[in-house]
């Protein structure tokens, strides 16, 4: 069972690349981006928002061209 508490970071792995936004006690959101080799956190960069979704969609977008049943899941997650 899960807590009730607002969830205050998500994390997205893609291949290479992690993709994290989060939000602190303060109210501030940090997005960064993450390069993994080999299992293995090697570089973290912190992005803004409009970066950080940019790059998620790019990496959506890579990750649909190659499985046509997550594009399928995917348009009619967007389109409804």
């Amino acid at each position: 069972m899960f807590g009730l508490g607002a969830v205050t970071a998500v994390t997205l792995c893609f291949d290479d690349y992690h993709y994290q936004i989060n939000r602190d006690r303060y109210g501030s959101i940090r997005a960064k981006v993450m390069k993994i080799v080999g299992g293995v956190k090697i570089k973290t960069t912190e992005v803004s928002v409009t970066e950080w979704s940019q790059a998620v969609a790019a990496a959506l977008v890579q990750v649909s061209s190659r499985n046509t049943e997550m594009r399928t899941a995917l348009s009619k997650f967007i389109l409804g």
